[in-house]
């Protein structure tokens, strides 16, 4: 009986950080790449088909989070604790805050920020923990692509769908 105790207590601790996370709310990070990844969606699903108003509507009303969860998930498996606080300090400052509504925006960040700014992405930019993040994200990796895929088919597929012609009354004899 002493035994069973504490590895039944280490089977729960362990179990614990999977389900702590699971009720979390996205990171700042993964809600960054949700917002980049469907407004970039949206932006390519306009210009590449012609859209009635309808269809652009329906885009238009895409959250921007909908693939934040499953994103954080491809987040946690990829990166170590230390890279995911990296990004989270970025990803909640005042300057990732801002680039994240520049890039969401289609913003040119040459015209956007300062050069002092742009320096700063850039270091963000040539850090080991956002190579690894994106690589750790479509087209990149072929995993998340099958993660995300369907997820932006579910909300993007019906949006686009073609609308039919309203029916003609049959021709009169």
């Amino acid at each position: 009986m002493h035994r069973t105790v504490p590895i039944s207590l280490c089977l729960i601790l362990l179990a614990m950080p999977a389900h702590a996370r699971a009720s979390q709310a996205p990171s700042a990070t993964a809600r960054a790449v949700s917002t980049v990844i469907v407004a970039s969606a949206k932006t390519n699903s306009r210009r590449t088909n012609p859209v009635t108003p309808a269809q652009s509507e329906c885009i238009g009303r895409i959250p921007d989070m909908l693939i934040a969860e499953a994103t954080d998930s491809l987040i946690h498996q990829a990166l170590s604790a230390d890279e995911r606080a990296e990004l989270e300090r970025f990803y909640l400052s005042d300057l990732g805050t801002r680039s994240l509504a520049a890039v969401a925006h289609g913003e040119d960040p040459e015209r956007t920020f300062n050069a002092g700014d742009r320096a700063a992405l850039k270091r963000t930019e040539h850090s080991a923990a956002y190579r690894k993040l994106l690589k750790a994200l479509p087209p990149y990796s072929s995993a998340a692509k099958a993660v995300l895929e369907p997820l932006l088919l579910s909300e993007f597929g019906p949006c686009l769908k073609p609308e039919l012609p309203p029916k003609r009354p049959p021709p009169r004899p």
